[in-house]
């Protein structure tokens, strides 16, 4: 009997570990968001609601925060560093928003698609220069597979990635 309450004891142990390195990614609540993350997603976008944040590792394996916010009922996510520098914001825009060349390539490879979302995304340098790098299009085809279809400025499709049964 005392073997198995050590080998339960161990088993836990190590679970409890596991969730303590796994707790430092996710959503976090607002007054766990850095000042000066905060300070600088409400700066960028002043007349924009918070919506709420997630901390995780960016491709470089350093901390970022994506913030959201909300304007005139379309979402905004940034990126940012824990110092509150925007890296990346990606914002949504309605349909008639999106320009000809990238609705006429959407149209003709995705006929009968349900469209979900579309986004403009900008990278934005170390001195705050924001620059529009592509529009990225969320649809539905008629098989129920969901796409995200990265499309660049001129229109041509620079990326898709099959996000069916993802949960944002």
């Amino acid at each position: 009997m005392g073997i198995r309450v050590e080998r339960i004891a161990a088993v836990a142990a190590v679970a409890v570990v596991c969730l303590a390195a796994a707790a430092g990614a996710g959503e976090v609540q607002s007054r766990a968001v850095p000042k000066p993350v905060m300070d600088a997603a409400k700066a960028r976008f002043k007349a924009a609601k918070y919506v709420g944040a997630s901390k995780e590792k960016n491709e470089a394996g350093e901390w970022v925060y994506e913030v959201s916010m909300n304007e005139k009922g379309m979402n905004i996510d940034m990126t940012l560093t824990p110092a509150g520098a925007i890296t990346l914001i990606e914002k949504q825009i309605a349909r008639k928003d999106l320009p000809a060349p990238l609705g006429d390539t959407l149209t003709a490879r995705y006929p009968k698609a349900k469209y979900q979302l579309f986004e403009q995304v900008y990278t934005v340098d170390k001195d705050g220069k924001e620059t529009l790098v592509y529009y990225e299009a969320t649809l539905v085809d008629p098989h129920k597979q969901t796409w995200a279809v990265e499309l660049g400025l001129d229109g041509t499709v620079r990326k898709v990635d099959n996000k069916t049964g993802e949960v944002d």
